[in-house]
């Protein structure tokens, strides 16, 4: 085990500031794993689960890396004016971070939510050894009605307590985020018909059976694609309202990604 659990900086880019963490491991690593985060809303569920993830994975011998979005956590930029194209830039400078740290390793990327989409189309521009999706959005639309849903069948229930309170916020807002018409615009074009992973192994880890997912993997192996889909089995409840504030995550989810990388190759 590295005696140096995570190093916390900022990558100084042309337009931002990208808070970054890094775990490095112990001489002799062969892998570096860059986590992809997911959207606002339900990164405050998950950041808990990807630090611990991300120390299991440093544990297995594994360079890990995760960061924030422009606009979002700690790095710089205005909540109101993300964009899918910027995070994508931002993705691609934590990658040449990371490569830089270790250079002899292998690179993978590990998205969850809107953040395995944002993988798939970052392996467009890398050399990337694995693809991890997991739980992902591959259809923006969908995701939308999920999101939208949520927040409508919360505000209605109550709308004074935040992120809900009507006073505090506007009408673009999704869970107390900035949802704007540009913003929307963006998640509806993210569709399979624009994401195809590249990469030598691509792994879809699943809480439960998503025929969206499922249906779209199989396009993938007909188009030459290695696809291993992996249902957990315990269900993740992403658009259930009445979990948006409950930051606990199965540990079975977390075992299923660990194994992955139990063992160098």
């Amino acid at each position: 085990m590295s005696a140096l659990r995570s190093q916390p900086l900022f990558l100084n880019t042309m337009e931002q500031q990208i808070f970054t963490l890094h775990y490095p491991a112990e001489s002799g690593a062969r892998d570096t794993i860059v986590i992809c985060p997911p959207a606002p809303q339900e990164i405050m569920r998950a950041q808990a689960a990807l630090g611990q993830l991300a120390r299991r994975l440093q544990d297995n011998g594994c360079h890990v890396v995760r960061f924030d979005y422009s606009g979002t956590g700690d790095s710089t930029g205005a909540s109101d004016s993300v964009s899918i194209d910027q995070w994508l830039k931002d993705l691609q400078q934590v990658c040449d971070f990371a490569k830089q740290q270790a250079p002899d390793t292998r690179l993978s990327l590990l998205g969850l939510r809107l953040g395995a989409a944002l993988a798939i189309r970052a392996s467009e521009q890398l050399t990337v050894d694995r693809l991890v999706l997991w739980d992902p959005v591959l259809d923006g639309i969908h995701y939308l009605h999920e999101m939208e849903g949520s927040h409508a069948r919360m505000f209605k229930l109550n709308s004074t307590e935040p992120p809900f309170a009507s006073w505090r916020y506007g009408k673009e807002q999704c869970w107390g985020f900035p949802w704007s018409e540009s913003w929307r615009s963006q998640i509806a074009a993210v569709s399979p018909a624009t994401l195809k992973p590249r990469a030598q192994k691509t792994h879809v880890i699943l809480s439960a059976t998503n025929p969206i997912v499922r249906d779209i993997c199989q396009i993938w192996e007909r188009e030459g694609c290695a696809i291993d889909l992996q249902h957990v089995g315990e269900p993740m409840p992403w658009s259930d309202e009445r979990y948006i504030k409950i930051r606990a995550f199965p540990s079975s989810h977390l075992r299923r990604i660990q194994a992955l990388w139990e063992t160098q190759e």
